[in-house]
This record gives C-alpha cells, sequence and structure tokens, in this order.
C-alpha cells in the first residue's frame, strides 16, 4: 500500500545517515531462503561520469553474484525463493573545503605577548560519490530486505565494487544450511508495513 512505501520511506532516510545501512523486515525467516534471480521489471539504474554507466552495471552484477554464492545462495532464474535489484552511483562533485594555513606570529608592538594565529582558507575540491543500493524482494514483489553504502571517493578514484557488495550482503542473513555462522548485523532498522 502506498501507506506502507510512505513508511519504509521515511524510514531508510532517516536511516541513510551511517555508510552503511540495512533495513528489513522482521516477520520474514530469511533462513528458508536458498535461490535468487535478478528483478526483470526493474533493470539496475547507474548513474556515472564520463559514460561507464555499463561497465559498472556489469561489474556490480557480477560482484553481486559472486557475493551471493559465497553467502550460500544458489541462482534460479525460473522460480527463485527471493529477487534482487541494484541501483548505482557513481557521481563527480565540487566541494568546498576548509584546509588549515600556516599559522604566523602576531608579534605585539606593547608590553602585551605575542601569539601564535592559525586559520583556514576555504578551497574547492573534486570528489566523487559513490553510492550502492540494493533490495530483496519476495516473487509477489513486497521488498523485505534494503541495504545501502555510501562512499566519498577522492577524485578519480575507482569505485570500490568489491567493498561495498561485501559490506552489504554481509548483512543479509545466509540459508540455514549455509557453512557459515551467522553475522551480527549492526546498524539494522526495520521495515514496517
Amino acid at each position: 500500500s502506498s501507506a506502507a512505501l510512505a513508511a519504509v520511506a521515511a524510514l531508510w532516510i532517516a536511516a541513510c545517515a551511517s555508510p552503511v545501512q540495512v533495513a528489513f523486515d522482521a516477520r520474514e525467516d530469511f533462513v528458508r531462503f536458498r535461490t535468487w534471480g535478478w528483478r526483470e521489471s526493474d533493470a539496475a539504474h547507474i548513474t556515472a561520469a564520463e559514460g561507464n554507466a555499463r561497465a559498472l552495471a556489469a561489474q556490480a552484477a557480477i560482484r553481486i553474484k559472486d557475493a551471493l554464492a559465497r553467502r550460500g545462495f544458489v541462482q534460479d532464474a525460473n522460480t527463485p525463493d527471493f529477487t534482487v535489484a541494484f541501483r548505482l552511483t557513481l557521481e563527480r562533485r565540487l566541494e568546498k573545503v576548509a584546509v588549515p594555513s600556516a599559522p604566523y606570529l602576531l608579534k605585539s608592538k606593547d608590553s602585551s605577548p605575542s601569539y601564535w594565529i592559525e586559520g583556514t582558507d576555504v578551497v574547492e575540491q573534486r570528489v566523487e560519490h559513490f553510492e550502492l543500493l540494493m533490495d530483496v524482494a519476495l516473487p509477489d514483489g513486497r521488498v523485505v530486505w534494503k541495504g545501502a553504502v555510501s562512499k566519498r571517493l577522492e577524485y578519480a578514484a575507482p569505485p570500490p565494487l568489491d567493498e561495498a557488495v561485501e559490506e552489504l550482503l554481509l548483512r543479509l542473513p545466509p540459508p540455514s544450511d549455509a557453512p557459515e555462522p551467522r553475522d551480527e548485523r549492526p546498524e539494522i532498522a526495520l521495515l514496517r508495513n
């Protein structure tokens, strides 16, 4: 319903203060999930500088597929237990940054003491903002898990796809028969309908 989506959106916006955020539906039994597939209706939306969006989308899809396999999930295009969609943004920005300037000695011309003064200069700096959003939905389309990683990168730095995918998927509970133990999932909010 639209009220449920509005509640999820408000919760999601409130949760995005940290670099890694996860929200999930606490009523869902995630450990029953074994198989996954791509959500056909939600093609990956990529925003990237210099026209490399298609290459980034392919790289992100490969990393997500590999990370899910390492977590114990099997890809099934026909009847998956859940579907995955992602959105990737790599955006160049100019930011104003305060940079400390060299201190200098302010000399006294009378009996008061001299003292050091430190200042700051404001400079424009080119940076890139990287964001990876992922969600997990049931076959009926209901989203039951969402994750987001947001990072500020130095200009022209390679996007941290491997790290971002791992940070998110470590917070997705593995199948109950997966070999690894369940991870603690910090920074979690609940999706409520």
